[in-house]
């Protein structure tokens, strides 16, 4: 279980890093946007997002037949 934890940090540290390795621009314009949108939505684009990668956690974790 700990293995598999440090697994995934590891991809979304991959994950993240590549974004920025491949175009930092993009990167910036990204979050100059995300910093014009008001509170309570970023907050509510946050929940989305969390409760999508427990969703996928999940999925990922039912055993197959």
């Amino acid at each position: 279980m700990l293995n598999t934890l440090i697994y995934c940090l590891g991809v979304v540290c991959v994950v993240e890093g590549l974004a920025y390795v491949l175009a930092p621009s993009f990167v910036k314009r990204l979050m100059m946007a995300f910093n014009e949108i008001p509170r309570p939505q970023r907050r509510l684009i946050g929940a989305v997002i969390f409760l999508a990668g427990i969703v996928l956690i999940g999925v990922s974790t039912q055993p197959t037949h």
